[in-house]
């Protein structure tokens, strides 16, 4: 039969909710959706063999609380020994879980800036994921979302290098920041340079 297509899932910040937000509204019934300016984008990847999914996780989008409720809120899970990040990441899961089981398609789970670690776990505690696109992820855990301890282990080369043979894109962040990753891959055999670093100026999502 014919090959599946392949799923894009994107995980939507609240900068690109506010990008995708019309577009989402529009597929619901409020609207029509080739006049959104990611209408374009997402027809011509769907022509090329590509689905797309987009995900907000919690405290993003419709599920987003008031600015003057972040810091309580957050108090309130540290209290519990959790980080609404961390909260995101099983989100995330639950997101690849409710899309199918890994062998039907190929799956590819993109994210940017602060989404991106968020996207990053969800892939390692999940699995079934093809590929991953980072883009602009922080380069430290610290200037990332919040994971309890995480810095006590390791840093974000060392969290890129567990994805390690996956096929993992980082677009827009200097290939500097990656050269523990890179290293690594290349003393495990690894035929070409992992991950896969893109510039800004050329990277596309």
């Amino acid at each position: 039969g014919a090959a599946e297509k392949s799923l894009r899932l994107i995980v939507l910040g609240p900068k690109e909710w506010t990008e995708y937000e019309g577009l989402i509204n529009a597929f619901e019934g409020e609207g029509d959706p080739a006049s959104h300016p990611r209408f374009a984008d997402l027809k011509r990847r769907t022509d090329g063999g590509e689905y797309v999914a987009l995900f907000a996780p919690t405290g993003v989008g419709r599920s987003a609380w008031p600015k003057s409720k972040e810091i309580t809120i957050r108090r309130r899970l540290a209290l519990l020994g959790l980080t609404l990040d961390g909260l995101r990441v099983g989100d995330v899961r639950n997101a690849l879980r409710c899309l199918g089981k890994p062998d039907v398609r190929p799956l590819q789970l993109h994210a940017s800036g602060e989404m991106a670690p968020v996207a990053l776990w969800a892939a390692f505690f999940q699995g079934g994921v093809q590929q991953v696109v980072l883009s602009d992820p922080p380069a430290t855990v610290q200037d990332g979302p919040a994971f309890l301890n995480l810095d006590r282990i390791l840093d974000m080369p060392q969290a890129v290098a567990l994805l390690y043979p996956a096929d993992v894109r980082i677009e827009g962040s200097p290939a500097a920041y990656w050269s523990w990753p890179q290293a690594l891959a290349e003393r495990l055999g690894a035929k070409k340079p992992w991950p896969k670093i893109v510039p800004a100026a050329t990277s596309r999502r």
